[in-house]
């Protein structure tokens, strides 16, 4: 349970923009090579989405907490949804399932940029990765401890290589890409085990 107003927090700290965001060059390289498909998750897209970031065309579900977000974030191939993501660790809300309906059932790509440290992150992306295709990209941008301190899950990762043993060992993940630099956030790039 969140023990403060989620929705008006999460409003404020966006209104901030002080996220900076290393996995959009990322997104853009994938999309270049037309490895991210046609159906794509963005969990907790923030003050500038990384939907935007996308050259080519795909049908994209959107979530995040603050309204002010789900309102920057329009587009006729885009659906957002206004939730916690901590509701996809048990189960997710309804429009979602309509929205993942909507695509055909499955996703090709997921993203998670900077949202790991607010969620029961193992529940959450575990369950989401359920409706990713074998073979489908996961985008992970992560730092330890980086962010709004009150905010965090207690669950939270803190080290790097319990991030990467989930994704293979746990999800069955091939880790096609990590890059961390000194003093900045590690993007992990993955791709769905098909067997």
């Amino acid at each position: 349970m969140r023990v403060y107003d989620h929705k008006k927090f999460w409003t404020a700290v966006w209104g901030k923009k002080d996220y900076p965001c290393r996995i959009a060059s990322f997104i853009r390289k994938y999309d270049l090579q037309k490895a991210i498909g046609t159906n794509v998750l963005i969990i907790g897209c923030g003050h500038k989405p990384t939907s935007t970031e996308l050259i080519r065309e795909h049908r994209i579900i959107l979530t995040d907490i603050s309204e002010k977000v789900c309102e920057l974030c329009t587009s006729p191939n885009v659906t957002t949804i206004e939730c916690d993501l901590i509701l996809f660790a048990t189960r997710p809300p309804p429009l979602y399932a309509q929205a993942l309906a909507a695509v055909g059932g499955s996703l090709d790509t997921i993203v998670a940029s900077n949202v790991i440290n607010y969620l029961p992150w193992k529940d959450v992306f575990r369950s989401i990765n359920q409706d990713l295709k074998n073979g489908g990209l996961f985008f992970l941008e992560y730092e330890i401890d980086r962010g709004f301190k009150a905010a965090f899950h207690r669950s939270r990762p803190l080290n790097y290589n319990s991030v990467i043993a989930f994704f293979e060992d746990t999800v069955r993940h091939k880790i096609i890409e990590i890059n961390k630099r000194e003093k900045e956030s590690m993007v992990l790039v993955s791709k769905k085990d098909q067997n």
